[in-house]
């Protein structure tokens, strides 16, 4: 049973005299001002992580793409690591990144990165490693028509991370951006019939 627009403001009015918080002229729970604001709040998460999920996930998605059709359709060439170095990934882990030499079929040589996990209890000091690898040969697909843009086999870009997000923060700050702009949408409706009664 819903209450005629007199009705709400007598019950707010009632409100307003018995609540200290709106005595004082303070925002309380059931104001409307703060009712407004918490929409607005959760339209403006919702719609954040929307963004969130869109712009990582779609461009990820891509790069996946890239990397895969460069291996399938592109030119394979021999190549060979001319150099090592270490960094540090996300939650602090160690990473060495090989710089792959390969030469297209002009006679022009490039070179592309290609990173993988380092364990130093496993393989051995920096040094040791950075020694080890220098001078293997990995295969590397580069495009004809663009040969700096080139992969090294095994270093493609998945597609599951980059989908799992798009997935998830795309339908979830969907959900809630849809669900929130409906609420706001159905409130102003109420509370302009309300006005007109």
């Amino acid at each position: 049973m819903e209450l005629s627009s007199d009705g709400a403001r007598n019950i707010e009015v009632l409100h307003a005299s018995q609540c200290e918080k709106c005595k004082r002229g303070e925002e309380c729970d059931r104001s409307p001002n703060k009712k407004q604001m918490s929409s607005w709040s959760a339209l403006l998460v919702g719609v954040c992580i929307l963004l969130f999920g869109l712009g990582f996930g779609i461009p990820g998605i891509v790069m996946a793409y890239s990397d895969h059709k460069l291996v399938s359709d592109g030119v394979p060439s021999v190549g060979t690591v001319a150099d090592v170095r270490f960094g540090d990934g996300r939650k602090a882990k160690r990473y060495k990144v090989m710089e792959v030499s390969y030469a297209v079929e002009s006679g022009v040589a490039y070179s592309v990165d290609y990173r993988e996990r380092y364990y130093q209890k496993r393989e051995g000091s920096e040094s040791a490693v950075a020694h080890k690898l220098r001078g293997t040969e990995m295969t590397v697909f580069y495009d004809p028509e663009e040969p700096r843009k080139a992969v090294v086999e095994g270093d493609e870009d998945g597609y599951f991370g980059p989908l799992l997000i798009l997935l998830f923060m795309g339908g979830v700050g969907g959900f809630m951006t849809c669900a929130m702009a409906d609420e706001m949408i159905r409130k102003k409706r109420k509370k302009n019939t309300a006005e007109t009664v």
